[in-house]
């Protein structure tokens, strides 16, 4: 694939900006990338916490499938993110189904795909949008408990020479990033990235709370499908297959 970049030092959201590029007919591997967002967007209309120092980044694609072909998009970047974090910093990540990645017990990285339909059900244009919290800061209160960082070295560092090491590490963050990003994607059918996933479960043989609306109880999850959906053990004691955006799973 080929990627066409645009960086910026502050955006309200790089996927509301990509979406909007999309629609007036950018082509596939147009990405933004952004120091900052203003307005960051999280999974079921939250906000995306999104100070600077980290990397916020969007990836638009045209695959012109049907949307229940792209299930295991989501898990397929993560699985990206993953690889690209432990050949860039060393540093093992876990999955916690199905789009956050952990470190240390804290989210480190969300994942958001905002796709656009035809008529015929297949996805016009996609923009999956990612974001990694790379240098430690301050976080709300409200997010201490839940919001990690990669590298303890704070991202406010003195001195050009010190800003500039930092802005590499994201760069090459991005870079591999879309390199396994294009690896996968010419190989999506195979599903070889799916097995990584599941070897990087933190929730596979848990019991979870979950919450289904505004309805919350119990689970132990046996497994993740090929096609990544939670296979688990309701409250009582029947087995069932969740789909992404079903349910929200707690550690």
């Amino acid at each position: 694939m080929k990627y066409t970049i645009e960086s910026f030092d502050l955006v309200e959201s790089t996927n509301t900006l990509l979406m909007e590029r999309a629609a007036c007919g950018a082509p596939e591997g147009s990405v933004i990338v952004a120091k900052s967002q203003s307005a960051g967007k999280g999974r079921s209309g939250r906000t995306f916490f999104s100070p600077g120092g980290n990397l916020y980044m969007s990836l638009l694609i045209r695959p012109g499938r049907k949307i229940e072909q792209m299930k295991t998009l989501t898990p397929m970047i993560a699985v990206c993110v993953l690889e690209a974090v432990k050949e860039v910093l060393g540093t093992e990540l876990c999955i916690k189904w199905v789009n956050d990645l952990i470190y240390r017990e804290k989210k480190v990285c969300g994942i958001l795909v905002e796709t656009k339909l035809a008529p015929d059900r297949s996805v016009s244009h996609a923009v999956i949008g990612i974001g990694v919290n790379v240098f430690s800061q301050e976080v709300p209160d409200e997010l201490k408990d839940i919001c990690g960082f990669l590298l303890d070295e704070p991202a406010a560092r003195e001195g050009e020479e010190a800003a500039a090491a930092q802005e590499k590490t994201i760069g090459r963050l991005v870079e591999k990033i879309l390199e396994r990003f294009a690896f996968y994607y010419e190989r999506f059918d195979e599903k070889a990235y799916m097995d990584v996933y599941k070897n990087a479960s933190i929730v596979t043989g848990r019991r979870l709370t979950y919450l289904a609306g505004l309805k919350e109880e119990t689970l132990e999850v046996l497994s993740i499908t090929d096609d990544g959906e939670l296979v688990a053990k309701d409250c009582k004691g029947r087995i069932r297959i969740y789909h992404d955006g079903e349910i929200s799973i707690r550690l």
